[in-house]
């Protein structure tokens, strides 16, 4: 069925555009979560402003616009503060001109596991009494490059002052772009094969490192990393996330409680494991 329609000032109410956040209950809200986004952009080194004049000419100019997300926990409430609302900017009109970008279909993908191979990690973490953890990384895309350029227009309401007609040149991927994910995967796969990983279960999303009988098991989601394994506490662990960390970002989210949209309620010392949609 269509989702719920919300009112302007309902707690839950998602806007579609930068205009819609202008204009709802929340905007102060959804506002500071532009700005985190922005100092984001700024802190990666994404955007670079150039003047019209230094572009490509045969390279189009296309659009941007915030896309907005309310983010709730496993019992459907809004998280506080930033973490519960997020705006992500976003390329607009690009894959409308993929063909002219000259862009292969098979190009246009993100990395994402089967739940077959979530569930064999599963299966072991509960047979031998792992820890099953849960990372995410940082603005995964942005970690990646583009592998052509791409200008785009200045971010609605963040115009520099005196230079709104200048334009950006993209120096990282952005989300919007049809390769960001194809662009991402390759990050992560290189990384992971520069440590010694190798890939598992008959798929390229779930992976093995191993050494002297202890091993670690990574299964990725995009920017989800569940990792489980004999050693955690071990040198081959922390060398394997610190070895993450020098290529992106991977944020620690404690044993996990949700997968792939399900709910995780996993008790080790029991040996017993429960999944289950939210309500």
């Amino acid at each position: 069925g269509k989702p719920p329609q919300y009112s302007l000032d309902d707690p839950l109410f998602v806007p579609r555009s930068s205009t819609e956040a202008r204009r709802c209950g929340h905007s102060s809200e959804w506002r500071a979560s532009e700005c985190k986004e922005i100092d984001t952009l700024h802190e990666a080194n994404v955007l670079k402003l150039i003047h019209p004049k230094d572009a490509d000419p045969n390279i189009q100019i296309v659009g941007c616009d915030f896309r907005y997300r309310i983010k709730t926990d496993a019992d459907g409430k809004i998280l506080p503060g930033l973490t519960g609302r997020r705006a992500r900017l976003v390329l607009l009109g690009h894959l409308v001109n993929r063909s002219k970008a000259n862009i292969r279909s098979e190009d246009c993908y993100a990395s994402v596991a089967t739940y077959a191979s979530l569930r064999v990690i599963m299966a072991l973490a509960c047979q031998f009494g792992w820890d099953f953890d849960h990372y995410d990384v940082s603005a995964a895309f942005l970690n990646a490059k583009p592998r052509r350029k791409i200008y785009m227009r200045q971010p609605p309401g963040f115009e520099v002052k005196g230079k709104e007609d200048w334009i950006i040149e993209l120096q990282k991927c952005l989300y919007g772009d049809p390769e960001a994910g194809s662009c991402w995967q390759q990050l992560v796969v290189e990384t992971l094969i520069a440590y010694g990983a190798r890939t598992g279960y008959a798929e390229d999303n779930a992976w093995i490192i191993s050494k002297n009988k202890q091993h670690v098991e990574v299964v990725i989601w995009v920017d989800d990393f569940f990792v489980s394994g004999n050693c955690k506490g071990s040198l081959l662990y922390s060398n394997f996330i610190n070895h993450c960390n020098k290529f992106f970002k991977l944020n620690y989210l404690g044993p996990a409680t949700h997968a792939l949209g399900l709910k995780v309620q996993y008790n080790k010392e029991a040996g017993t494991l429960k999944l289950s949609s939210p309500a």
